[in-house]
C-alpha cells in the first residue's frame, strides 16, 4: 500500500496534507483510548517520509530505518503529552531529529562510521544525491544539513521547517544561507547545485 508520503513532501497537495492533519487528529484521539491499530496507521502513512528525513542525517538506510523506528517508539510513549490541536508531523519530527542527533554524536564517539564514506550509489530511497553533492552534504554540521535536506529534498515552507525544527524562520534562513554557501565552496567547479 502506497501513501500520500511515499512522495517527497512537496509533491503532496495543501487540501491533502490538511486532510491529513483532520485525520491524523482522529487516529491520535483513538490512539490516547487505548487504539494500537491507529498508530500504525500513523506509522504507515509518515515512515517513508520519516526515513528519507533520517536519511538526510546519517547517510546509511539501516541507521535511517532505526532511527525512524525509536522515533516512532517514542512518539507513542509520549502521545499523552502531544496537544490534539496541532498538526502530528512536526511534533513527531522534532522527536525523530533528536534520535538522528543522539545517533550522530554516539556513532562519531565510536568511530565506527563516517558520514563522508557511505558510498551513495548504495542508497536505494528518493533521496539519493550524486556522489558529489552527497559527499559536500556529509561534510555539513547537522543543523545545517538538516535544513538543506528538508527545503531542497522535501521542499518544506521556511515555516514548515521553523515549526519542525523549533527554531525562527530567520534562523532557517540563516542555515540555509550559510548551508548553500558551504555547499557552493565544496563543489565549486561542479554542475551540480
Amino acid at each position: 500500500m502506497t501513501t500520500m508520503t511515499d512522495r517527497p513532501l512537496r509533491e503532496v497537495p495543501q487540501k491533502t496534507l490538511e486532510a491529513l492533519a483532520k485525520r491524523d487528529r482522529a487516529l491520535l484521539e483513538r490512539v490516547r483510548a487505548g487504539d494500537l491499530d491507529a498508530f500504525q496507521d500513523v506509522v504507515k502513512q509518515y515512515r517513508p517520509v520519516a526515513v528519507r528525513i533520517a536519511l538526510g542525517y546519517l547517510r546509511n538506510e539501516e541507521e535511517a530505518t532505526d532511527c525512524s523506528q525509536d522515533a516512532f517508539v517514542k512518539a507513542f510513549e509520549r502521545i499523552h503529552l502531544f496537544d490534539l490541536s496541532k498538526a502530528f508531523f512536526p511534533w513527531f519530527f522534532g522527536i525523530l531529529r533528536n534520535v538522528c542527533l543522539k545517533r550522530l554524536r554516539t556513532l562519531k564517539r565510536r568511530q565506527e562510521y563516517s558520514l563522508a564514506d557511505q558510498d551513495p550509489a548504495d542508497l536505494q530511497t528518493p533521496f539519493n544525491p550524486s556522489d558529489e553533492i552527497a559527499r559536500a552534504l556529509g561534510e555539513l554540521t547537522p543543523e545545517h544539513r538538516e535544513v538543506v535536506v528538508l527545503r531542497h529534498w522535501e521542499e518544506l515552507s521556511y515555516e514548515a521547517i521553523a515549526a519542525a525544527t523549533g527554531v525562527s524562520v530567520g534562523t532557517v534562513m540563516s542555515r540555509l544561507f550559510y548551508a548553500r554557501r558551504q555547499l557552493r565552496r565544496r563543489l565549486a567547479g561542479s554542475e551540480e547545485l
